[in-house]
């Protein structure tokens, strides 16, 4: 509703009080409930609105992060799906391996070890190829080969030769599971 504004004049000596008061030359509880109610819808009414643009805009991005799906275990890993397409997949695999196949100077495993993605859990890669993060503890990674809608293999790399060395592949995948 738009505010209609008062009028307002002088107050004149030679006017009786009332005369004065209906001309609009005296202060009011009528007039000032006036002014406050004017203020009053415009401040609402404006802070209402920034309020409804900034809800919408925190709404859309909360709908876009939110985890849509989640679950795993130790054994095969972690993934959660967010409501924006994208998907994160982490775990840690410990594992015994021979690093004793010459790599140049240094050494390496015979195979990749295969990192699967918990059951149920593929990446989808029409538009995206999903980026591997891969941490050892006691040794050097190497990625084989392009990440998989399911997995991806990666190799342990050491400077010296070393029969049964315990490695823990620790890994996170970043991508998407919807187009």
């Amino acid at each position: 509703m738009a505010y209609t504004k008062q009028v307002w004049l002088d107050y004149d000596d030679t006017k009786s009080e009332i005369e004065n008061k209906n001309n609009g030359a005296m202060v009011t509880a009528d007039r000032m409930n006036h002014i406050e109610n004017g203020l009053a819808n415009s401040i609402d009414k404006t802070i209402f609105d920034e309020a409804e643009n900034k809800i919408d805009h925190i709404e859309l991005q909360i709908s876009e992060r939110t985890i849509i799906d989640s679950g795993g275990n130790e054994a095969t890993g972690f993934f959660k799906k967010y409501g924006d397409g994208t998907m994160v997949v982490y775990g840690r695999k410990p594992i015994f391996l021979n690093i004793s196949t010459p790599y140049g100077s240094l050494y390496r495993t015979d195979l990749p070890t295969t990192i699967s993605y918990p059951n149920g859990v593929n990446f989808d890669l029409t538009n995206c190829t999903p980026v591997v993060y891969v941490n050892a503890k006691g040794a050097l990674t190497e990625r084989y080969g392009d990440s998989t809608a399911n997995g991806f293999g990666v190799y342990a790399i050491k400077p010296i030769s070393i029969l049964s060395q315990s490695v823990t592949f620790e890994w996170e995948v970043n991508g998407r599971w919807k187009p």
